[in-house]
């Protein structure tokens, strides 16, 4: 047997490892969005459907938990004033 075929039967046969920080799971999502982020990798504004859809569920988890900061801000002080919305709004420029 030459070096690259035993090389190549030894890599079948080596146990596989798993990721420590990453894990395949099959998910189901409706037809148009996938058809979206295919289009959003071809144009390389994503690394990958994979690379998407992370972000997007990372984005969607930091922003459910910056919702539950602002919900228990209210429940302890109160929700913020007109004037105190009026200076937000004015300070953050919307």
């Amino acid at each position: 047997m030459s070096g690259a075929t035993r090389s190549s039967i030894q890599r079948k046969q080596a146990p596989r490892r798993k990721s420590a920080t990453r894990e395949k799971v099959a998910i189901t999502i409706p037809r148009p969005l996938i058809d979206q982020a295919r289009q959003e990798v071809r144009a390389g504004r994503a690394e990958s459907i994979s690379a998407l859809v992370s972000e997007a569920l990372a984005e969607k988890l930091k922003t459910e938990a910056l919702q539950g900061i602002l919900e228990a801000w209210d429940a302890e002080y109160g929700p913020p004033s007109e004037e105190d919305d009026a200076w937000a709004r004015r300070v953050l420029g919307i």
